[in-house]
């Protein structure tokens, strides 16, 4: 049976998933040198044995994400209700997408990735202008709709799953049209046993790169000598960070800081662009993107087959299989921060603003540093010997690179901290069979783990052993990415065609609730009983009319009370939720805005609570809260759903400024309407004033 949301945590999943890492960090610690050779022969066979793998499964990837895109009917379905609407702002969800995404190896590869494709290109001599140009086209590549394609197919399937169909924020639910309630046994808990080792390995692999960085950094500013003894210390400092915000919540935690690394990194962003060669930097742009585009296909499918697999195995097979070791934590983080949005606006919003914004970083720190090469000739002999250097000795040679240099630290720490709790909160999720809230114990061992790993991963071999780990865990999940991909086809298939039967969600009421759980229930019974609920079936026409007509009046007298039972237990959890955590919330607003001089005031109605001014013309709601209870389709897959008798939405409708959005009772937090109350009250009062 699988772990029911709320489940502490998923025996079957976590132990072996821990058994496998405590496993790799014991032996590391252990017998270093022994596992370093062998992550070196394990390194060689991948690559000359299954390199194909890795090319061919992220081109299908992207070339669904794509037909699911241009596909009219499934662009259109929520991941959601048919009437709920995202939590996040867009500025908020795209700084998290960032921020889990990839925040660490831009840093570590934006300046040092198109220094090396151009002064060792796969092909042609190095050093020369078309060497640059197929450097920023390379690297565009790697970081380009690719990466995103393989996030988007996990995201998709656990928000489209869990959200829409009640299935637990697991790796398994991709799986239900394929296997049906199979994924509650063994084949589910591989899948996420799999997925949680994977999360580690890649998550690991980010920590590396990104320690290394920092590492390189404060020896820059004189604080800190480079050695991998340092490195493990800075692990350990930060990753203590990261617990502690690990420990204080999504909204409380990773927001913030991914808030706050989107604008530290911009300025960055923006510091290079205006004192490096900004005009070159613009016109480069716009060539590497005319570039990318024009040779997508050639690259996707590029294997370098006759002339050896050495620079394909050092760049674009470690970049592909880093991001498919790291799709389930970072499928999974997405998916939890994007309920509510169709799935065209999800897919446009992943794939095309983060590649956007990683196209432009790479452009002004890539232009810059080949600039500052072709110019002087020496930033490439530093990244040649050590790739963490290089952002730091590119900002060396610029001004302010006493302010310059920390700052970039300070990003780096930052995308470091997030990376690490976002792994854990995906790993904690897993392991504690899909509960959005694991236990605060087990999130502190995921976290404590994980940063072992990454240490254990440095002492066997330092970037060697980082791309062994990553090519290791990403074997079994292409396999898997491939299944979800399929299944979540036949889910799109089966859910647009319902919509178009079904059209509008049906009307809140009894009489309609009651004749939708009778048709639930005919579906389910054999079909010579299933016809006595809709026609008079063999059965009923041997009896009387009059009998007849009281068997089938008896019928709906039970449907009544069954309905009349649900709506209920619907009813009471929405008064629970409005006096336990609305009205508390909005109260807590209120004082706020009171102590700010604001006259506000904060009451229960009979269907809510309410924010009010008070003006001269008496009080005027700002903000207003209505419990709703209404039965919404079931769409595809009748048994995702339980009981025919449970309540499919008990929600909180949230309407300020003619704006409107929706929470499910369940998912309602006292936190979260708290901080979305105090911006739109904030807002109403600067305008109002």
């Amino acid at each position: 049976m699988l772990a029911t949301p709320g489940a502490p945590v998923n025996p079957r999943v976590f132990l072996p998933a821990a058994a496998v890492v405590l496993a790799l960090v014991m032996g590391g610690a252990l017998w270093t040198e022994p596992l370093g050779r062998g992550f070196e022969s394990l390194h060689q066979m991948l690559i000359q044995h299954f390199g194909w793998v890795y090319t061919t499964v992220v081109a299908l990837l992207l070339g669904f994400v794509l037909a699911v895109l241009l596909h009219p009917r499934f662009r259109r379905l929520r991941l959601g209700p048919p009437d709920s609407r995202p939590e996040y702002t867009y500025l908020s969800w795209f700084a998290m997408l960032f921020s889990a995404g990839m925040g660490i190896g831009l840093l570590f590869y934006g300046v040092a990735e198109p220094l090396l494709h151009y002064l060792e290109p796969p092909h042609g001599e190095g050093g020369t202008a078309a060497a640059a140009d197929e450097a920023l086209r390379l690297t565009f590549f790697h970081w380009g709709l690719h990466p995103w394609a393989i996030y988007i197919i996990v995201a998709l399937a656990l928000a489209f799953f869990s959200y829409r169909h009640d299935l637990p924020l697991s790796m398994r639910a991709a799986l239900y049209p394929l296997i049906g309630h199979r994924i509650n046994g063994p084949a589910g808990d591989l899948m996420d046993s799999l997925a949680v080792v994977g999360t580690v390995l890649g998550v690991a692999t980010s920590l590396g790169l990104g320690v290394m960085q920092v590492n390189a950094g404060l020896a820059h500013v004189g604080l800190m000598a480079v050695s991998v003894h340092n490195q493990i210390l800075l692990i350990v400092f930060i990753m203590a960070i990261a617990t502690l915000s690990v420990l204080s919540g999504l909204n409380n935690g990773i927001r913030i800081i991914s808030r706050a690394n989107l604008f530290l990194g911009s300025l960055l962003l923006l510091f290079v662009f205006a004192a490096g060669p900004t005009v070159m930097m613009l016109y480069g742009l716009l060539q590497a993107v005319g570039h990318y585009v024009q040779g997508l296909v050639a690259l996707t499918l590029r294997t370098d087959v006759f002339h050896g697999q050495g620079w394909q195995a050092s760049w674009t097979l470690f970049y592909w299989a880093w991001w498919i070791s790291w799709c389930p934590f970072v499928g999974m983080f997405i998916a939890r921060v994007s309920r509510g949005r169709t799935v065209g606006e999800f897919i446009l919003g992943t794939l095309l603003v983060p590649t956007g914004f990683t196209f432009l970083w790479m452009t002004v720190f890539g232009v810059s540093a080949l600039e500052q090469e072709m110019r002087a000739g020496e930033l490439g002999s530093i990244v040649q010997a050590d790739v963490a250097q290089a952002l730091f000795a590119m900002l060396e040679a610029m001004p302010l690179a006493t302010l310059t240099v920390p700052l970039a630290t300070l990003v780096i720490i930052g995308y470091f901290v997030t990376s690490a709790d976002s792994g854990a909160l995906v790993m904690n999720i897993l392991s504690s069979g899909g509960n959005p809230n694991p236990p605060l114990l087990l999130k502190l061992f995921w976290s404590l783990l994980t940063g072992a790993a990454a240490a254990v991963l440095l002492l066997a071999g330092g970037l060697q052993a980082l791309q062994t780990a990553t090519l290791t865990a990403a074997l079994p999940l292409s396999l898997v990415l491939l299944l979800m991909a399929w299944g979540l086809w036949t889910a799109f298939r089966a859910d647009a065609a319902q919509v178009e039967e079904i059209g509008t969600m049906p009307e809140p009421g009894l009489d309609r609730l009651s004749r939708y759980l009778r048709e639930r229930r005919a579906r389910a019974l054999p079909p010579g009983e299933a016809a006595g609920l809709h026609a008079p079936g063999r059965w009923l026409q041997l009896w009387p009319r009059r009998v007849q007509h009281w068997l089938l009046r008896r019928e709906r007298f039970k449907d009544r009370q069954r309905a009349a039972e649900v709506l209920d237990e619907a009813e009471e959890a929405v008064r629970r939720c409005l006096d336990e955590t609305v009205y508390p919330a909005l109260q807590a607003v209120a004082e706020e805005l009171n102590r700010e001089g604001h006259p506000i005031h904060a009451e229960r109605t009979r269907d809510g609570a309410q924010l009010c001014v008070t003006g001269e013309h008496g009080m005027h709601p700002i903000y207003v809260a209505q419990g709703r209870v209404y039965q919404r389709p079931q769409f595809a897959f009748p048994a995702l759903h339980g009981r025919p008798e449970r309540p499919r939405l008990a929600t909180v409708h949230v309407t300020s400024d003619g704006l409107s959005r929706e929470w499910s009772v369940d998912h309602c937090e006292r936190d979260t309407l708290y901080a979305d109350a105090l911006r739109e009250c904030r807002k109403w009062l600067d305008w109002w004033r």
